[in-house]
Formats: C-alpha cells, structure tokens, sequence
C-alpha cells in the first residue's frame, strides 16, 4: 500500500499532502479533536489556546527533547480540565521531537556552540549543566586540535534527567579511554591532555568506537 492521504475521507475533505524538516528541538504534536473538545462539567471546551499553554509549560519544564513528557503532560492538562465530566469523543495524541544532530564540515572551536547552547536549553544554565558543557569542549578541543579532521558532527539525546552527546569525526584514530595521562607539573598543564582526565571523571560513562575510518565517541551524563 501506498503512503499518503488516509482511506474513507470525504472527497470534499481539503487536505494538502506536505513535507517538512524538522531542526534540533523542533518537533510536531499530533492530536485529535477530542483533546482540543473535551469539556469541564460547566460544558466549556478545553481549546486550542489550553493546550498551545500546556505544550509550552512542558516544553519549558523538560527542555523540549522529550515526546514521551510532552505526551504525558498535555494528556494530565486535558484531564485536570474536564475533571469527571463525561466525553463524546476520543482523545489521542502523539508527539515525535528532533533531539538534535549537527554537522560541521570546518570542525573550529567556535562550532561547540551548538552543543552547548543545546544542554543549556535542555537542562538550564546551572552547576550541572555547566560542568557537562566543560566536559564536552574538552573532547571537541581535542578534536579540532589534534585529530586532523575536517568533518565532525554532533548527536544529542535525553532520556529524563539523563543526557549523552556524541562527537562523530573523520580524524585520526584516537580513543581517549585508552588514552594513558600522566600527572603533570603546573607548568605543563597548558600542553594538552588534562582534558580526556576531567571529561572521563565527569561523564557517567565514556563510549569509543571506530567505525569505518571515524571516530564516534559518546558521553553520558547522569542528572
């Protein structure tokens, strides 16, 4: 079978067949009119401004990179509106969110910007976060620094209070949990290598691999 408009519409149904793409943290909330039409026991309809507030709030609370939240949220609003008044309709809805995937093909410091300003808008800007965005531009220093690469891409993905990114680069081989870094005098610490040290300490977990000629290195973060 074909994909694109449903069977059984009306053949006066005015629907425009469309494609959209979708950028890190946008995403689309899908619902039918039984959400925007369920009624309090005063006979008033939830309506689309309720739901446009609970899908902010929610947004605002979670970040914005989790459907499963989203869902949730709006499902608690619409309940808390209507109480114990009986519905006519049925109430579905469902949500998909781009968690965010970013390519530079001129990998420079001032490309981490989008990582961080992602973990920012995420989890907000406090001693967590902040200590995740240090542990994450270590690793993309040392990247653009010393891995030779001229293309990386970056892969963000958060589940609750948890989050991983990962750095995908067509440098050297290099795997930084193998990586030996010995202690140094305070002289030396400006040469590079402290960095790998402090990324493994704060990230829960550091996964490395290499996959056809790239690098793909992933952190995981607890909240």
């Amino acid at each position: 079978m074909n994909p694109g408009i449903a069977m059984g519409v009306f053949d006066d149904s005015r629907i425009i067949e469309e494609e959209i793409k979708l950028g890190p943290g946008e995403g689309i909330l899908i619902y039918t009119d039984g959400i925007t039409e369920a009624v309090n026991t005063g006979r008033a309809q939830y309506g689309e401004e309720r739901l446009r507030t609970a899908i902010l709030t929610s947004c605002r609370e979670n970040g914005g990179y989790d459907a499963r939240r989203l869902v949730s949220d709006v499902v608690a609003s619409v309940d808390g509106f209507s109480k114990d008044a009986e519905q006519f309709d049925d109430m579905t809805c469902c949500a998909v969110i781009h968690k965010g995937y970013v390519e530079q093909d001129r990998p420079d410091l001032e490309s981490f910007g989008t990582v961080k300003d992602t973990l920012i808008s995420s989890f907000g800007n406090n001693e967590k976060t902040r200590s995740w965005i240090l542990a994450c531009e270590e690793i993309h220093t040392n990247i653009v620094d010393y891995s030779g690469a001229d293309h990386v891409s970056f892969r963000f993905e958060r589940r609750g209070d948890n989050c991983s990114v990962t750095f995908i680069d067509n440098g050297v081989y290099f795997n930084p949990k193998k990586a030996t870094v010995r202690t140094k005098e305070f002289e030396e610490l400006d040469s590079g290598g402290m960095g790998i040290l402090f990324a493994r300490k704060i990230a829960k977990e550091m996964v490395y691999d290499r996959v056809a000629d790239t690098n793909v290195l992933t952190l995981r973060f607890e909240g």
